[in-house]
C-alpha cells in the first residue's frame, strides 16, 4: 500500500519471509496474482519476486484484532465445524487452543512439554506492583524513528484494552537504550542510595507496555527485577534495532489482560509480525 516508486505492488499479495532490524523493512515474497485473486498485473519473472517493503506499507490480510483462530490441538477442529462455536485457550500457556475440555484432557500427556517451554515465555506484571514501582515520576521517552522526546505520566491508569479481558492483543514494549542494570559494577553504585540497597535513578530505567489505543499503558520499573529484566531480554533479543543500536530497543508481542484486568500477561515467545506501523 502507498507505494510510489514501485506503484505497480500496491494491492498486490505477498508472503512475509522476515524482518530486517537493521533496515526496518521486511523481505516479502509475492503471491502469484492467479493465487490471490487478480491478473493484470502479473509479469512472466514477477512471480515469487522478493522484495524488501516498510511495515507501514503492509496491510495483513488477517483482521487487526486477534482472535481464537487455528484448529484443536487434539481433534483438529476449527470454529464453524458442527458443533463447534469457538476454540478456547490453554490457560497455562495460551499457545494452544481447544474445542472442549475433553479434547484438553486428552491431549494434555502430548501438550505438557511443549506447555512448560511456551510458559518460561510468559512475562506476568502485577499492574498495581508496577504503579507503586513508579509512584508519582514522570518519564522521559523518545520516537526511535522520529527522534522527538516526550515527558510520560508515569502512573497507569488502570484502564483496559478495546478487546475483552483474556484475549489477546498487540502490545508495544520499548526499553532504554542502555542498561546499567546488568553491569554489576553499576548496579552496586545505583544500590548505594542512602544505604538501604535501593535502586537510584530507576525513573531512568523502565520499559514502558502500551497498546495501539493506549488505554492500556504500563511503565515496568526495573525495581520489579525479573518482570523488567525478561521484558528487556525479550526485547534486546527479537525487537528492532533504531539509531545505531546494537540490539533491539522495541519490539511488538502479544498480550493479554487477567485477573479482572489487573493483571498485564505478555508473551515474549516471538514478536508480531509484520510489526505495526504505530
Amino acid at each position: 500500500l502507498g507505494l510510489k516508486g514501485e506503484a505497480a505492488l500496491n494491492g498486490r499479495t505477498g508472503r512475509c519471509l522476515k524482518f530486517d532490524s537493521d533496515t526496518g523493512r521486511f523481505e516479502v515474497e509475492l503471491v502469484s496474482t492467479a493465487a490471490s485473486g487478480g491478473g493484470s498485473k502479473e509479469t512472466a519473472n514477477d512471480a515469487k519476486r522478493v522484495v524488501r517493503i516498510r511495515p507501514g506499507n503492509l496491510e495483513p490480510l488477517l483482521t487487526s484484532k486477534l482472535s481464537h483462530t487455528g484448529r484443536c490441538g487434539k481433534c483438529g477442529a476449527a470454529p464453524g465445524d458442527p458443533g463447534v462455536k469457538k476454540l478456547k485457550y490453554c490457560t497455562m500457556c495460551f499457545s494452544t487452543v481447544y474445542c472442549n475440555s475433553e479434547c484438553s484432557k486428552a491431549h494434555w500427556k502430548t501438550h505438557k512439554p511443549e506447555c512448560a517451554r511456551r510458559q518460561e515465555s510468559l512475562v506476568r506484571i502485577d499492574r498495581k506492583k508496577a504503579r507503586e514501582a513508579i509512584g508519582d515520576l514522570s518519564i522521559g521517552t523518545i520516537n526511535y524513528s522520529t527522534g522527538k522526546s516526550t515527558c510520560t505520566s508515569g502512573g497507569d491508569g488502570g484502564g483496559t484494552s478495546d478487546s475483552a479481558i483474556g484475549h489477546p492483543f498487540t502490545i508495544k514494549v520499548q526499553i532504554p537504550m542502555t542498561q546499567p542494570h546488568l553491569d554489576a559494577r553499576a548496579a552496586a553504585a545505583m544500590r548505594a542510595l542512602n544505604g538501604r540497597g535501593e535502586w537510584a535513578g530507576a525513573e531512568l530505567l523502565s520499559a514502558m507496555c502500551y497498546n495501539e489505543s493506549r488505554d492500556v499503558h504500563v511503565m515496568v520499573s526495573v525495581k520489579m527485577g525479573a518482570e523488567y529484566e525478561s521484558l528487556v531480554r525479550a526485547v534486546e533479543e527479537k525487537g528492532m534495532r533504531m539509531n545505531n543500536s546494537a540490539r533491539g530497543v522495541k519490539a511488538y508481542f502479544t498480550a493479554r489482560l487477567l485477573d479482572s484486568g489487573e493483571v498485564l500477561l505478555v508473551d515474549t515467545h516471538a514478536p508480531v509480525e509484520p510489526p505495526p506501523p504505530w
